[in-house]
């Protein structure tokens, strides 16, 4: 039996976890890496990547590993209250951020993916059980878009496309 099917909102988190994953994997995904890809010029796949690792390997990754963790804390939810552990969280830090090291060149270097890391951590901590296949997605574009910003030259965002010189020059 999967975690979501136990518990008296049995039924609640199984149509929460679909509807959760198809918005978080088939809207948010795709249509963040696409903008944010946009913005910044880098390849939208390298993107994706990054916004789809924290969930598909983190996210597990804590699972696997918070099942058997010591140091428990309670989060509140929707109906009932979760149980998470540290060892969970530092499992899906780091499931976040090594998976995605290939893919660092796009953020600006390993530094700017644990921004990264971090946002997916808090978001699958803290999401109400069964919703965190959207959060965790969407706080990830959100460290992407900010490593992004952080490490964008001041020549790149206000330099004209068709000549590529600052405005006054």
């Amino acid at each position: 039996m999967v975690r979501t099917g136990d518990g008296y909102a049995r039924r609640m988190n199984d149509l929460y976890c679909t509807i959760s994953s198809v918005i978080g994997m088939g809207i948010v995904v795709p249509v963040c890496s696409s903008l944010i890809s946009d913005a910044y010029g880098a390849s939208a796949g390298a993107f994706l990547e990054i916004i789809t690792i924290p969930c598909a390997y983190g996210d597990c990754l804590a699972e696997i590993v918070g099942v058997n963790g010591v140091v428990r804390f309670p989060v509140y939810g929707i109906g009932e209250v979760n149980n998470k552990c540290l060892e969970g969280m530092i499992a899906m830090f780091l499931g976040s951020v090594i998976p995605a090291l290939p893919y660092a060149w796009a953020v600006g270097g390993w530094s700017y993916l644990c921004i990264v890391g971090v946002l997916a951590t808090l978001a699958e901590t803290w999401s109400p059980r069964g919703t965190d296949n959207v959060f965790i997605p969407a706080m990830s574009a959100l460290g992407v878009w900010i490593a992004c910003v952080l490490t964008a030259s001041p020549d790149a965002v206000t330099a004209s496309p068709d000549t590529g010189m600052l405005p006054g020059q």
